[in-house]
């Protein structure tokens, strides 16, 4: 398990007005993986490689804007706001493939 944060924003210019629309993305993962880990059984240096998913759970967000409540009303404002909204949508419901491709440590 663990936890990721994401910002994803968007300027555009809206009724010749520039718009920022910022969305702060939070998840819970679940991370499983499995892999392959060689080395001495007395200690020393050891190796490995692993695959593995980040699944996200229980997604949450905050969405802010620099657009004054007049342009909040127009079309091409929700349209930014639907583009930034999907891209926040697919990054939260989006599993993730891991890859570790080297591992090499020192145990004791």
């Amino acid at each position: 398990m663990g936890k990721f944060d994401l910002d994803v924003s968007a300027t555009d210019t809206v009724a010749f007005q520039p718009v920022t629309i910022e969305v702060n993305l939070g998840a819970t993962a679940l991370t499983p993986k499995i892999g392959w880990l060689w080395g001495y059984s007395s200690g020393g240096f050891f190796g490995g490689i692993d695959l593995g998913l980040q699944i996200p759970m229980s997604p949450s967000s905050k969405v802010t804007t620099t657009a004054d409540p007049a342009l909040q009303a127009l079309p091409e404002y929700q349209e930014l706001l639907d583009s930034v909204k999907d891209a926040e949508r697919i990054l939260g419901e989006t599993t993730i493939p891991v890859v570790g491709l080297i591992r090499l440590g020192y145990l004791f």
